[in-house]
């Protein structure tokens, strides 16, 4: 979680308004990862690509 508490953190401070604490949005990145890949079973081009449009409009609107 560490690299993606520090992105966040650096984001954060850009002006970025995360959903929560930098620690906190990290962990809730992997959540939502782990639980959709887990769960799709599509083409993975399609996957990634909605998994980081809902990631990126999550974490920063």
């Amino acid at each position: 979680m560490k690299p993606w508490a520090e992105l966040l953190t650096t984001l954060s401070a850009d002006g970025a308004r995360l959903p929560a604490s930098p620690d906190v949005s990290a962990q809730l990145l992997a959540a939502v990862a782990t639980a959709f890949v887990d769960l799709w079973d599509g083409d993975d081009d399609a996957g990634i690509a909605a998994l980081t449009r809902f990631v990126e409009r999550g974490l920063l609107g």
